[in-house]
């Protein structure tokens, strides 16, 4: 059997779980690996950096998760970063964005924005998995 093709789920906060759990079930059904972490990495007992990194540089793409409403944590900011660094691809999945925050051009929507995002709110399970297909680098072959 050959190896499942690997994607690091990105998320924050209870609305960022729920989706990123929906994401991880439909992208598990699709043959892909995108399980969430057992352990929160924002614990503040763990030791996480290393083992962020060496898990998205073994990832094919990091697919961050932008519930609407909610503000991204920090570690998902650094998450990207890291994707973005070692030249994954990087997807957002969430509800549409609004208009971004001149005020604010650091904040993570200002900063998220030049990532694409597939709107997620009124998708079923199947046209969800059709978008993130759609979106994510061809299979390797081989």
């Amino acid at each position: 059997m050959a190896d499942r093709r690997r994607i690091f789920l990105s998320y924050s906060g209870e609305g960022g779980k729920a989706l990123a759990r929906r994401v991880s079930g439909v992208l598990g059904a699709l043959g892909f690996d995108a399980d969430l972490p057992i352990q929160p990495i924002w614990q503040p007992d763990r030791e996480w950096d290393d083992d962020i990194v060496a898990d998205i540089r073994a990832a094919e793409a990091v697919m961050f998760i932008e519930p609407s409403g909610e503000s991204l944590a920090p570690h998902v900011l650094f998450e990207i970063g890291a994707a973005h660094a070692l030249g994954k691809r990087i997807l957002g999945v969430g509800a549409e964005r609004d208009e971004l925050d001149a005020e604010d051009p650091m904040s993570a929507d200002s900063v998220l924005h030049i990532y694409d995002l597939i709107d997620a709110s009124e998708m079923d399970d199947a046209a969800l998995g059709q978008a993130l297909l759609a979106a994510l680098p061809p299979a390797p072959q081989g």
